[in-house]
């Protein structure tokens, strides 16, 4: 085992090396660009087929079908012409009293979590609500990855039904979706049947979620080794063994969006699912990364 996790680290590490060569070498635009690009809705760009599914798709507008997350470390999003994305919001893995709209985005608030802790409190979350109504708000960032915010299914369940329950009753208008998973491979969706059981046994009734919300990396689960471990609370030492060759592989990338979709349909689960057999319920798939090299178009900056 330790010769094969030397191999693979030797792997990841010529390929890490090579994209901080090429990383160092461009400018801060291209970097925002990036790091930015949340393609929101993607699964319902390759899913819908027929003209019904699209005329039936609940967005006021194509511009909500994207957004664009902000790395902070390269400069606020006023630094950029963002008009040339096209994206109807944005967020930065945060919450915001007063956040800034440029090309008339909607700012998605974050509130993250550790375990069965949240930050910010809900004096600040209350005062945010009142001053954002309708906003959507992200319970958590990758609660089933040991490096985020790391919750077992049942802390997830109890802090996601404290912040419902709060924000919807501050602001019956908000949107609430679920943290984003890594990636929705059959371990990770165990993972969310988990938190689904454990929300039903707490609250004798099924989680609510206004937004699905998932992020679609291509990355191997096994315990100690690279990629994104085991989800807490699970007891197999593997899931799937991605190599680091996958992590771009736009075949495994459509077929984990499909089972994402299949597992939302709940046919197996209806009693604990709601039916979205018509696809009515919005996704939100984020965090698009490769290990790999990229090509990237710089964004513009703002002229002062």
């Amino acid at each position: 085992m330790g010769r094969i996790n030397q191999a693979y680290s030797s792997k990841v590490s010529s390929i890490v090396k090579k994209r901080e060569l090429l990383w160092n070498g461009i400018t801060a635009a291209v970097k925002l660009t990036y790091l930015c690009i949340i393609l929101a809705g993607l699964a319902s760009l390759l899913l819908a087929t027929s003209g019904d599914l699209l005329a039936s798709a609940p967005y006021l507008s194509p511009r909500e079908r994207f957004g664009v997350g902000v790395d902070l470390t390269e400069g606020p999003i006023e630094d950029y012409d963002v008009s040339q994305l096209g994206a109807g919001w944005y967020l930065d893995w945060s919450t915001r009293l007063d956040p800034s709209h440029p090309a008339s985005m909607e700012y998605a608030q974050m509130i993250r979590v550790s375990g069965g802790a949240y930050s910010p409190g809900l004096a600040t979350i209350g005062t945010i609500v009142d001053n954002n109504p309708g906003s959507l708000w992200l319970i958590g960032n990758e609660p089933d990855c040991i490096w985020q915010d790391n919750s077992l299914p049942s802390e997830y369940a109890t802090v996601y039904h404290e912040l419902y329950s709060f924000i919807k009753s501050r602001d019956p208008g908000a949107k609430i979706a679920i943290g984003g998973i890594v990636q929705p491979t059959p371990l990770r969706l165990q993972y969310l049947d988990m938190v689904l059981d454990a929300y039903q046994g707490l609250y004798g009734e099924m989680m609510p979620v206004d937004v699905w919300n998932i992020h679609n990396m291509i990355l191997r689960e096994e315990r100690g080794s690279w990629g994104c471990d085991i989800p807490p609370g699970i007891e197999a030492d593997q899931g799937m063994l991605y190599d680091v060759q996958d992590n771009d592989d736009i075949e495994k990338f459509k077929q984990q969006i499909v089972a994402f979709r299949q597992w939302m349909k709940g046919a197996h689960r209806t009693s604990l699912r709601p039916s979205l057999s018509d696809f009515q319920a919005p996704l939100s798939v984020g965090l698009l990364g490769s290990l790999t090299a990229f090509h990237c178009h710089p964004l513009r900056p703002v002229e002062r």
